[in-house]
């Protein structure tokens, strides 16, 4: 078995990199929005673009097959970003079903970071109005999809800035899209997109309703949370958040 796991380590390493000097010897024009993949191994990440002939397709799905340690995510980017310092891109996992039984870190921002929730003092948030219909949308999003099995986890409001735990549980919905042969993509009314789509759609159209000033950034940061030092881990800066907001990465005065 060593020498068949050596084997496949060989062949492995060999395909990713006809795969890396083929990409780089051709001169692809890829349409916008520009696709890239990412292929994570191990703990290592190579860029590449996405390949737009067939050879390249198979070679990648080769080198997929050889290794359960692969990870391949989409990044999209549009020529817009360069100008859109506050863009966040949406890495998804290829071949997960985000209907899928488990937790999920996410994160939502405002449009240019704007403060619209509110502002932090003495290592708390004291909302606004829009803060604190993101917190009844919130917890209404539970209320109204319970054919999912939702279980909300922790949650925080910044100022300009939305994290959350939210837990997938077994559902109808992802048992029915389940199979053997791997996960398949499943209803998109009910996945963490939905959930996101829903929530973020009933804030804005509160904003609206009341002529309040407001926007969310487009699109939104999810991961997979797959183990429990990754779940502690995120459950603690969530809680800290309000704490270390002066350090944080979407800090804005």
């Amino acid at each position: 078995s060593d020498k068949f796991t050596n084997g496949k380590e060989v062949i492995r390493i060999f395909i990713v990199k006809i795969f890396i000097k083929c990409m780089h010897c051709t001169n692809l024009k890829v349409s916008t929005p520009l696709i890239k993949m990412v292929i994570k191994l191990n703990k290592n990440s190579i860029v590449v673009a996405q390949p737009k002939f067939k050879i390249y397709r198979t070679l990648l799905c080769t080198f997929c097959l050889l290794t359960s340690q692969c990870e391949i995510m989409l990044i999209e980017n549009s020529k817009s970003d360069r100008f859109n310092h506050y863009r966040i891109s949406t890495p998804r996992l290829i071949g997960w079903n985000y209907a899928n039984a488990s937790p999920y870190f996410i994160t939502i921002c405002t449009k240019d970071r704007v403060n619209y929730f509110g502002k932090i003092v003495s290592d708390r948030l004291i909302p606004t109005t829009m803060g604190k219909i993101v917190e009844s949308e919130w917890r209404r999003t539970f209320d109204m999809r319970t054919d999912m099995n939702l279980e909300m986890d922790k949650y925080v409001i910044m100022p300009n800035h939305f994290h959350a735990i939210v837990i997938i549980g077994i559902n109808k919905h992802n048992q029915e899209t389940h199979s053997s042969t791997g996960n398949k993509i499943g209803p998109q009314s009910n996945n963490l997109p939905a959930i996101v789509r829903g929530f973020k759609g009933s804030v804005t159209s509160y904003a609206r309703l009341h002529h309040l000033p407001f926007a969310w950034q487009p699109r939104y940061h999810e991961h997979i949370i797959k183990d429990d030092a990754s779940y502690r881990n995120i459950a603690e800066y969530i809680e800290n958040n309000p704490v270390t907001w002066s350090l944080d990465k979407f800090f804005s005065p």
